[in-house]
């Protein structure tokens, strides 16, 4: 029997990337979540500079962020955030167990020459998300639904 793959495709426009060092960002975070009770955002990868972790965030909603920028940089005054950014999430039951499926919707993806700048798939939550410029977040829907074979 064939492994799911692709089940939904949905793409989100006017998010941000919010950078900031990670015990700082804990602390937002639970500031956020528990106070706020504001959980649209998404934590991705961290990094280490200057033998720093910096924690990265891809907020949903940079209107919020926009709204609220003194809070953040009264966690960590270097926050950097960088707006403009759009993220497409791919959904399917099983999809982390298809093999090859993150590199097949990267390769679609890039052959519009379309620069994707964070991709995340996770095996818990079945999802892949793909972050990339606002102005591309049609074109990589569009060219993920045109490859039906990925697609259920």
């Amino acid at each position: 029997e064939r492994e799911s793959k692709i089940k939904i495709v949905t793409g989100k426009k006017n998010c941000v990337i919010v950078r900031m060092e990670s015990i700082a960002a804990s602390h937002l975070v639970a500031l956020l979540e528990r106070q706020r009770q504001y959980h649209d955002f998404v934590k991705l990868s961290p990094f280490k500079k200057d033998n720093r972790e910096i924690t990265r965030f891809l907020f949903l909603d940079a209107d919020y962020v926009k709204r609220h920028e003194k809070i953040f940089r009264s966690f960590y005054p270097k926050v950097e955030m960088v707006y403009g950014r759009g993220v497409v999430t791919l959904i399917g039951d099983a999809m982390w167990k298809v093999p090859k499926i993150v590199s097949e919707t990267s390769s679609i993806v890039s052959r519009q020459d379309i620069n994707i700048l964070n991709i995340d798939a996770q095996e818990e939550t079945s999802r892949i998300l793909i972050v990339v410029e606002d102005n591309s977040v049609e074109e990589v829907i569009r060219s993920i639904h045109s490859k039906g074979t990925i697609i259920n």
